[in-house]
């Protein structure tokens, strides 16, 4: 009974969409790039094709959520049919790299919010694109965020081989920015930087944890072998998290204001602490459910090894 249920999990989760998905990319790129070769005329076909076809079905928010979660590839979206701006940005780059547009995922973690650019063979330049927002203001409005949807941006970026690369100034005036310093002291090998925003919950528009609000994943980078280090940031409250280990190490917490044109300065230093304050309950729930699927998995296995050295027994007698 196990061994059905988990090879009709591989089916639904991992065979089927690994098949259907890459066809429905191919097909979606085929369509949308026919007939023509301009390249933003296939972006916004594109975008108009997920509009139209993503969130159509019966698929409650809670339910969306959950699926959204299993796995979040092209592939899998693709089929599925659902998704917030996550699964939109995903999407597109998959579709919009068949179709022969170059593109990047832009990524906005503390505002919740992630889209596309794609490159203009003509201009050299790479124009904003959220799939996430009906035409005609998808395309080159880089604005939008802080003048229709009143977001007080904090860090905007893209990943290039495994780093972030801050673009924060195509979507932020210049006047909006400020620099912050952080100095982290008694700073221990394999010393993590965390720089979490406020912004969301400053304007009332998200109660969650601050510990989701990342600006990026991982801000070690910034520091330097003495702990130093600065980057520029939207104006914000913000706080500054340092620490090494998992459950228990070391650790370092400070909340500071960005103002912006301004210089500041934030000092860590860094003391024995208990971490699991940091956890949130989406990633308990999350490690508990790749605990169980891994339980189930090595089940599996060992029923089916069980089942193979009985049945080699067998035919030797």
């Amino acid at each position: 009974m196990i061994s059905v249920f988990v090879l009709a999990l591989v089916i639904v989760f991992v065979v089927y969409p690994d098949v259907r998905g890459p066809q429905i990319i191919n097909e979606v790129a085929a369509q949308e790039e026919s007939g023509t070769t301009n390249q933003t005329l296939i972006v916004q076909r594109i975008c108009d094709w997920e509009i139209t076809h993503l969130n159509q079905g019966p698929f409650t928010n809670e339910l969306k959520l959950y699926l959204m979660r299993i796995r979040t590839d092209a592939d899998w979206i693709a089929v599925l049919g659902v998704g917030n701006c996550q699964e939109f940005s995903v999407l597109f780059q998959a579709i919009s790299t068949k179709a022969g547009v170059s593109s990047r995922i832009v990524y906005d973690i503390a505002d919740d919010h992630q889209w596309n650019e794609f490159l203009d063979p003509v201009s050299g330049k790479w124009i904003p694109v959220d799939a996430t927002i009906a035409s005609p203001d998808n395309i080159n409005n880089s604005m939008v965020y802080t003048r229709d949807w009143g977001k007080h941006l904090s860090y905007v970026y893209y990943m290039d081989q495994g780093n972030p690369i801050d673009i924060t100034d195509t979507y932020l005036n210049s006047s909006e920015f400020g620099t912050l310093t952080i100095s982290v002291q008694n700073m221990q090998p394999g010393t993590s930087l965390e720089i979490y925003s406020w912004s969301l919950m400053d304007s009332g528009i998200e109660q969650r944890s601050i510990y989701e609000m990342g600006i990026v994943p991982d801000a070690t980078y910034i520091l330097n072998s003495s702990g130093i280090g600065n980057i520029r940031l939207g104006t914000n409250n913000y706080t500054i998290v340092a620490k090494t280990g998992f459950l228990y190490g070391m650790r370092a917490e400070s909340k500071v204001f960005v103002e912006k044109g301004q210089d500041t300065l934030v000092q860590l230093t860094m003391n024995p602490s208990f971490q699991a304050e940091d956890m949130t309950i989406l990633e308990m729930i999350s490690n508990l459910i790749l605990f169980f699927m891994a339980f189930i998995s090595l089940l599996f296995f060992i029923s089916h090894s069980s089942y193979s050295f009985k049945e080699h027994n067998t035919n030797e007698i």
